[in-house]
């Protein structure tokens, strides 16, 4: 265990991962797990490293491991979340336009290939009902195009403890 902490002495919390310092972060963080398995701060970097790298889903595994160990850097292991969780949203956001906006074209050329034979009025009533079904996965909103930058204090865990154990004051005697 010490031999771990030795390994990520020189990585702080909340340092960025680099083009250059990618390797050594990661074979240090890999070498650390390797002999502690529950060293925060080498599942913070692997997790970090992996979200480098573009792997979002192992990424949130390692760092929600190091959040659950509760590390003295929780703050930035939860901002690590947060950054990697919008990322994995945002790109399967972007593969559902992908896939809905290649599924309408298609069955948008069959219909119109039948247009003639289910005639008018059944061929506007079946577009418009595609239309529909495919409207929320065709559009990207402007929302997702405009970044909203919410202060970091709103985003912190609400803890509740302070309230499952009430203080005891001299004042208010235990019969």
């Amino acid at each position: 265990m010490l031999i771990a902490r030795f390994l990520l002495k020189s990585w702080q919390a909340g340092n960025d991962v680099t083009e250059q310092n990618v390797a050594r972060i990661e074979a240090d963080s890999k070498k650390a797990l390797e002999l502690d398995p529950r060293n925060a701060k080498g599942n913070y970097y692997l997790g970090k490293v992996l979200a480098f790298r573009g792997c979002l889903d192992e990424a949130i595994t390692s760092l929600q491991r190091a959040y659950d160990i509760l590390p003295p850097f929780k703050d930035d292991v939860q901002k690590a979340l947060r950054v990697c969780r919008k990322q994995r949203w945002i790109r399967d956001r972007v593969k559902r336009h992908g896939e809905a906006t290649e599924a309408y074209s298609t069955i948008s050329k069959l219909l119109e290939g039948a247009r003639v034979s289910m005639g008018e009025e059944v061929y506007q009533q079946i577009s418009k009902d595609l239309h529909s079904r495919y409207r929320d996965d065709l559009q990207i909103n402007d929302s997702m195009e405009i970044e909203y930058e919410v202060p970091e204090h709103l985003q912190c865990k609400i803890s509740w403890a302070p309230l499952l154990d009430p203080v005891i004051t001299p004042g208010h005697a235990i019969a």
